[in-house]
């Protein structure tokens, strides 16, 4: 219940603080569990023509099949983030 209260589905009627570098967010991912949902941290902001941002380039830490911790590097839609923590 707490992550659907984090991830409010409204439409932009007021605007909310930009994604900057170094901002913690949780991935949604449509085919997982919430509680599955990865960390990631935002390393490079995407912005449009009006200054705000719409994509973030995202690392994130998985362990592997293979009992490995892995680095891997996504490209998402602020739509599709979850803000924990701001820098």
């Amino acid at each position: 219940m707490y992550l659907q209260e984090l991830n409010k589905r409204s439409k932009w009627r007021k605007l909310r603080e930009n994604l900057k570098r170094d901002d913690i967010v949780i991935m949604n991912e449509q085919n997982e569990k919430r509680n599955s949902w990865p960390l990631a941290r935002v390393i490079h902001v995407r912005k449009s023509r009006d200054g705000l941002v719409r994509s973030v380039d995202l690392i994130v830490k998985r362990v592997a099949a293979d009992g490995k911790v892995r680095t891997f590097h996504y490209n998402r839609p602020i739509s599709e983030l979850v803000v924990l923590v701001s820098s």
